[in-house]
């Protein structure tokens, strides 16, 4: 990727997770090799048909697609702060009364996908609104998928989050066409190494982590888990490592523990003052998350506490 090129890809993750800059270095490290194979497909087959698991509010989706959100919206706009320390998942918010105005996406995505599935209807209330896919529908993805139709392309970053991994891995695929691929996001051995907040005891660690390690329902050890993939006749297209050991030490902690504070003190202000201070804040602070994002390019790919599958089943 052009130095350009890569420059305005951070500025984008960057000005929608600008209370959470930790956030940068791995959303946009999984959107460069999500694009490199969807868009490859797309480009392949006239009759692409495609489908995302667990599309969440869609902003991340999005900018995957090449689409633009205005620089004025993110993600914390309609966030509530309150029960953070309840663990509650401050995006999963009902929509704040106009909240989605006419001008919140800048540029639409040429190439949408055909149907998007998420558990939470708050978030596809607003996803819905962004034409990242033609339908959108609520499902628990634990269970059983009523869809008749097939897919050439499938994406999924919630396999480690649901309550068996390797059943709904082998649910998924059969809703992939002959040939089709099924691209995946998936915690290693390395996970847990790094996020310390996974593997150390205690009250301090228990505040930082936030109850994130109770959605973690796996973490792979990468030589069993692709014997367990051919066992099952997958074909491992490709496997990518990402998140470094120090992008996943920064992102552990960051500016979490804060945010709630930042959230609501940035959304008390009036958008323009709002939109001000965020514009300062995103220049100000872009050579720091640019130099971890560089850092997550040239290392991520080595020792990464993340997976990457994209994987086939053999006909």
């Amino acid at each position: 990727m052009k130095i350009k090129d890569l420059k305005k890809k951070i500025n984008s993750f960057f000005y929608l997770q600008w209370l959470r800059p930790e956030n940068v270095a791995w959303d946009l490290h999984v959107s460069i090799i999500f694009q490199k194979y969807f868009f490859y497909y797309e480009k392949k087959n006239k009759d692409f048909k495609c489908l995302e698991i667990g599309v969440g509010n869609g902003f991340n989706t999005l900018l995957n697609l090449n689409g633009q959100l205005n620089k004025k919206y993110d993600f914390f706009l309609n966030a509530s702060y309150k029960n953070f320390f309840q663990n509650k998942d401050i995006y999963d918010s009902p929509l704040k009364k106009n909240f989605i105005p006419k001008d919140l996406v800048k540029t639409y995505p040429s190439k949408k996908f055909d149907l998007a599935l998420d558990l939470k209807k708050n978030l596809l209330k607003v996803a819905k609104h962004l034409k990242i896919s033609e339908e959108l529908i609520t499902h628990d993805c634990n269970k059983e998928f009523s869809i008749n139709k097939k897919y050439d392309f499938i994406y999924s970053s919630i396999i480690y989050w649901l309550n068996n991994p390797k059943d709904s891995i082998l649910r998924i695929s059969k809703l992939l066409k002959n040939n089709g691929v099924f691209m995946f996001t998936i915690p290693n051995e390395n996970y847990l190494k790094y996020c310390q907040s996974y593997s150390k005891s205690g009250n301090f660690w228990n505040l930082i982590n936030r109850g994130r390690k109770d959605t973690l329902q796996t973490t792979i050890v990468q030589n069993e888990f692709e014997k367990w993939l051919k066992k099952n006749n997958f074909e491992i297209i490709n496997n990518h490592k990402l998140l470094s050991e120090k992008t996943l030490k920064i992102w552990d902690f960051g500016l979490r523990p804060i945010s709630p504070y930042l959230i609501r003190l940035t959304n008390l202000v009036s958008p323009k003052i709002r939109h001000e201070i965020k514009k300062n804040w995103c220049h100000d602070l872009y050579p720091i998350v640019e130099n971890l994002v560089y850092h997550e390019l040239e290392f991520g790919g080595g020792d990464g506490g993340y997976c990457i599958y994209l994987i086939k089943r053999k006909n």
